[in-house]
């Protein structure tokens, strides 16, 4: 059984085999309990010039969800160091087949701290969100840590940094 979850007209519009069911979910509950009974979380994704499936992708990891996605640029800084994250060139539909079949067949859980180790918790993006507008409100330069994917400690210790 295969679940679609996307908020696209266009995706739900689609003619579906019988085994699959598209849904459109907004509710955290619902997709927290989506993440947990899933095997791989797919990520088809079309060329772009965002991080396209970046929230996705972190949430997928730190359910312990192993991820498949397109590699159209953005991404791989997200899925670098999950070992059970996987990019698929964009367009190759086998390759992309080929790896949710081997993320299904040969499941390993991922390690779910890995996102809060990246630095990609909520208060994670709280903490940066604070030091950009203190840069901003204060006519300063934006700090480097703000760039990296590492924990933030507390907002409070990089406002020192800054």
């Amino acid at each position: 059984d295969v679940d679609v979850i996307s908020l696209s007209d266009e995706v739900q519009a689609l003619d579906w085999p019988p085994n699959v069911t598209v849904r459109s979910l907004r509710q955290a509950e619902l997709l927290r309990t989506l993440y947990r009974s899933s095997t791989v979380v797919a990520l088809p994704l079309r060329p772009n010039r965002h991080a396209s499936g970046c929230t996705v992708a972190i949430e997928a990891l730190s359910a312990g969800v192993p991820v498949v996605a397109t590699d159209v640029g953005g991404i791989d800084e997200y899925l670098q160091g999950s070992a059970s994250g996987r990019l698929v060139r964009a367009g190759d539909a086998d390759e992309f087949t080929h790896a949710i079949a081997s993320r299904v067949y040969d499941y390993v859980p991922e390690d779910t701290a890995l996102p809060r180790r990246r630095g990609l918790s909520e208060h994670d993006y709280i903490a940066r969100l604070v030091a950009i507008t203190h840069a901003v409100l204060t006519h300063t330069p934006v700090p480097e840590f703000v760039q990296e994917f590492t924990a933030m400690t507390t907002v409070d210790d990089h406002e020192q940094v800054a």
